[in-house]
């Protein structure tokens, strides 16, 4: 059975907290950046987009804006297509060195992803 993006993230949250509640300790959470979260919501709210992190990946600001900024690039006729994308960062991309990025589409959360790399 394959878990839905969002099965996972409350099954990370749950074993964080767990962990923490093991060692005596609270739930290792990193606290907010500002400057992330600004930039996570600006992309956010221009485009509905979501954006996540796998595998101890994580995003930096600069890097969100980027995005945005790309974002903005796109045609206004074509500005649609980036709702409800989901964004996510990766430590790598599959075996091959060179690729900038892996595009996924799916038609519901029973059915496999197409990819493109």
């Amino acid at each position: 059975m394959t878990l839905t993006k969002e099965q996972m993230a409350w099954l990370r949250t749950l074993m964080g907290e767990e962990a923490g509640a093991r060692s005596g300790g609270p739930a290792p959470h990193a606290p907010a950046d500002p400057a992330m979260e600004a930039a996570r919501k600006d992309l956010g709210g221009k485009y509905a987009v979501q954006v996540g992190a796998e595998g101890g990946a994580s995003w930096k600001p600069a890097e969100l804006n980027a995005v945005s900024q790309a974002f903005d690039a796109v045609p206004k006729e074509d500005k649609d297509a980036l709702k409800g994308v989901e964004v996510d960062r990766v430590p790598a991309i599959g075996d091959d060195p060179d690729a900038a990025a892996e595009f996924q589409t799916s038609t519901d959360s029973r059915s496999d992803p197409a990819t493109q790399t």
